[in-house]
């Protein structure tokens, strides 16, 4: 069977749709561009018209309105916060802001190095490359997972049949604030980023949100990911620092 598939960038990261009718590709593709383009215009924090800038900016006048796009985006992330315990932690602006990430990807990597930086801890949430299929083709979506989007050749290729996949990763979003490298995985305990135990962690589970949340959470466990996962029930695939790579919860190894 045949894929078919259209790329474009948008909210900092390279979006791709595929499909399996050549014909619903424009029409896939078209819906695509304006789900992250409504996205953006509801949840950007890098755009003064965004509306989540705005709702902060309204913080303690009262009850404020929101778009049902923004209400979902925030109930989505709380539900998170609560899954993972507080490991993945909507209230991270700050300590992100402390470390440097304060713009834009490209402008943050462009500015080069920064002199210094602070330790923000998440104020805490109780204050109050993902990919999601659907459909059956034969043997499953291929789906190539590896430490950077970029990459088109290494990882390894698994066949995903329903739900998310969806990694996290400490290699692509980097940058250095005086002598220290930083990266945009931040521990909301501590403030800071996330030890490198596993520079890439990669799971599936029934919904991409959940995926993208144990991802994430991995990330920031380290070595304690493993039993995490476990009694999740969360398949996934860990990558180390040195690039050797760990399966757990029943991720098939890479027998290519």
């Amino acid at each position: 069977m045949a894929f078919h598939s259209v790329s474009f960038d948008a909210i900092g990261v390279r979006n791709q749709v595929i499909v399996t009718e050549p014909a619903a590709l424009d029409r896939a593709g078209e819906i695509a561009r304006h789900e992250t383009a409504a996205l953006d215009e509801a949840c950007s924090r890098f755009r003064d018209d965004s509306e989540l800038v705005a709702l902060n900016a309204s913080a303690g006048t009262g009850n404020v309105p929101v778009s049902p796009l923004l209400f979902e985006a925030i109930e989505t992330a709380l539900r998170v916060a609560a899954a993972t315990e507080g490991l993945v932690d909507p209230t991270i602006g700050p300590a992100m802001r402390g470390l440097g990430y304060d713009r834009d990807f490209d402008v943050v990597v462009a500015g080069g190095p920064r002199p210094s930086f602070t330790l923000v801890p998440a104020t805490g949430w109780r204050l109050g490359g993902d990919i999601a299929v659907a459909g059956s083709p034969p043997g499953g979506w291929p789906v190539r997972v590896s430490d950077s989007h970029r990459d088109t050749k290494g990882g390894q290729v698994v066949a995903i049949r329903n739900g998310g996949l969806a990694s996290s990763s400490t290699t692509v979003r980097r940058w250095r604030a005086g002598d220290v490298e930083l990266h945009h995985i931040v521990d909301p305990r501590t403030g800071t980023a996330a030890p490198e135990v596993w520079r890439t962690a990669t799971v599936t589970a029934p919904t991409c949100v959940e995926a993208n949340a144990a991802a994430t959470a991995a990330i920031i466990l380290g070595a304690a990911a493993p039993n995490w996962l476990a009694q999740r029930d969360r398949p996934a695939r860990l990558v180390r620092r040195d690039g050797s790579v760990a399966y757990f919860c029943g991720w098939p190894g890479d027998r290519s």
